[in-house]
């Protein structure tokens, strides 16, 4: 059984994990990594069925 300073240290390393996954998610979801994953389809080039980065 853990300790109630325990439990809040364990709550808040979860609490800190959840927030770290919410940034990362609003940035995944962002206009700027949509239109820069936009970008880079536009400039990849298929090649022998393999899509291969810009050049």
């Amino acid at each position: 059984m853990l300790s109630p300073d325990q439990f809040e240290q364990k709550l808040n390393e979860i609490n800190d994990k959840i927030q770290i996954l919410r940034i990362e998610r609003d940035f995944l979801t962002s206009d700027f990594f949509k239109s820069w994953t936009e970008k880079f389809r536009e400039d990849a080039v298929i090649q022998n069925d393999e899509i291969v980065g810009p050049g």
